[in-house]
């Protein structure tokens, strides 16, 4: 017998089941399967497919983190991000006489990729054209991402300042921290509480004659999200930014192009690894013009005791194509480096007019904004990456961001320059740089440590606030590396 309340909720379910639910297939209660309002065959599908993909991502996201961590041992909790409840957090200094900005900035070097260890120096950005008509993209989703890989990921840096700034020793106790700009914002962003993936960089220690140390830093080479490109941005990028055919062999066919730059934060001092995307020149230079910024670079690389091992490219080996006659230099090579110096353009872009790209899906920020309209997301903003971050320890001063339709981008030749974005950015953010300061500043104590118990070989792993593997300790931890990867040869 069918019970009073039974019989309330039937005749409640019966009288709503005509009506839509205006929700759709995105419901909660759907999922569960007790909405009491009408639900199409299609949103019964389309909820199904969702729940499907949220176990699935849940699922690769456990089998990333075990991978991260599989050659890892005896962690050490650093801290957690700003506002993290019973997280181990830095403790910011009250004193706040002297703001903590980048300074002393300087441009060591500047190389491209060419093919698996063979990079070009000095490098040349491709040039970025806006697109001035409508422009249809393939979606590069699930595409595997095919990169120049090194033996030693941190060699191409090396060797590139060795060859353009030879009064620059970066592992002589010069730098506190050699990194990449990717490493840092990620940092950054997780002290500030803005890490969405739990990230793992690899640390190696490296001990100086005066005493003092260098702490070198790499993104996780195996990371597999690192193998796949996502969305539209990477297939827009190569659509839109072109290497001139008139630059000397074989920058042409370059796949990137990275700058070395020094600076100096809150007391730390840094060489950054920055890729740049392209550049923009607002205006043409006039012939005049660069006839005055041409500049001379020396004929060939320095002799030093730290280049001993360099020895020229026979013409038969798999690298003589770098012997090529479009650059009157000379190729040297280590091992597991072959260099073509000097290889640039006779007059070389300026910082300035580097460029960052990014794209964003715009079908996605309308229906949010219509149904925040509605009244629907009241307590859900829209959040969409901001590159702030990335472009101030990039040093990045023009931004193209641009919106898309299923890959089809709209006329749009806007290049903002956000060099005083950015200052205004580095003004409110004070206490995470100081945190970030701190944090590193400890990172360096701790490396330092383990390398004297004997462990030189380190990982940090940063945890994200959308990683379910993590989700009950958001705190930064150290960790002792136990595989065999190096991020530079002995012999430097």
């Amino acid at each position: 017998m069918t019970t009073h309340r039974q019989q309330t909720k039937l005749k409640y379910y019966t009288d709503h089941s005509t009506v839509r639910c205006k929700y759709g297939s995105g419901c909660w209660y759907l999922r569960r399967k007790i909405c009491e309002f009408y639900h199409p065959p299609e949103d019964t599908d389309k909820s199904a497919q969702s729940a499907f993909s949220y176990r699935e991502r849940l699922a690769k996201g456990r089998e990333r983190f075990q991978l991260m961590t599989k050659d890892l041992s005896d962690s050490v909790v650093l801290a957690g991000p700003q506002g993290s409840n019973g997280q181990v957090d830095d403790v910011v200094d009250d004193d706040h006489s002297e703001p903590v900005r980048i300074t002393g900035e300087r441009v060591l070097a500047s190389f491209n990729r060419i093919d698996d260890n063979i990079i070009a120096v000095p490098g040349c950005p491709p040039k970025f054209v806006p697109p001035i008509d409508t422009l249809k993209i393939n979606n590069s989703q699930d595409q595997r991402r095919v990169f120049p890989t090194y033996t030693f990921g941190l060699e191409p840096l090396v060797r590139a300042v060795q060859c353009m700034a030879p009064d620059f020793d970066v592992l002589g106790g010069t730098c506190d921290l050699v990194a990449n700009a990717g490493s840092l914002y990620r940092m950054f962003n997780f002290l500030a509480n803005k890490s969405f993936i739990t990230i793992r960089a690899d640390l190696e220690w490296r001990p100086c004659e005066n005493g003092r140390g260098t702490l070198l830093m790499q993104q996780w080479k195996s990371d597999p999200d690192h193998q796949v490109s996502y969305g539209y941005g990477e297939s827009f990028s190569t659509a839109t930014c072109q290497f001139s055919p008139n630059l000397p062999d074989p920058l042409p066919s370059s796949f990137t192009h990275h700058r070395v730059l020094y600076y100096e934060l809150g007391g730390l001092r840094f060489a950054v690894h920055c890729e740049a995307d392209g550049y923009y020149d607002p205006g043409e230079t006039s012939p005049e013009t660069q006839k005055a910024q041409k500049v001379q670079l020396p004929p060939s690389p320095p002799v030093s005791p730290k280049l001993h091992m360099l020895t020229p490219i026979s013409t038969g080996s798999r690298f003589s194509v770098l012997m090529d006659d479009g650059c009157s230099s000379s190729s040297v090579s280590s091992p597991t480096l072959s260099i073509k110096y000097p290889c640039g353009p006779d007059v070389p872009i300026p910082d300035e007019h580097l460029v960052e790209i990014k794209t964003y899906d715009a079908r996605k920020l309308r229906n949010w904004k219509r149904r925040e309209s509605l009244g629907k997301y009241n307590n859900y903003p829209y959040v969409r990456y901001k590159p702030d971050s990335q472009l101030y320890f990039g040093r990045i001063q023009q931004l193209y961001e641009t919106g898309h339709e299923v890959g089809l981008f709209p006329s749009n030749v806007a290049v903002d320059n956000v060099t005083a974005r950015l200052q205004e950015w580095e003004v409110e953010h004070q206490d995470d740089l100081r945190r970030l300061v701190q944090f590193v500043q400890r990172l360096c104590t701790l490396a330092a440590a383990s390398a004297a118990r004997g462990h030189s070989r380190m990982s940090l792993v940063l945890p994200g606030t959308q990683d379910t593997a993590t989700a009950r300790n958001r705190a930064a931890k150290l960790y002792v590396r136990n595989d065999d990867v190096s991020l530079l040869p002995e012999v430097l």
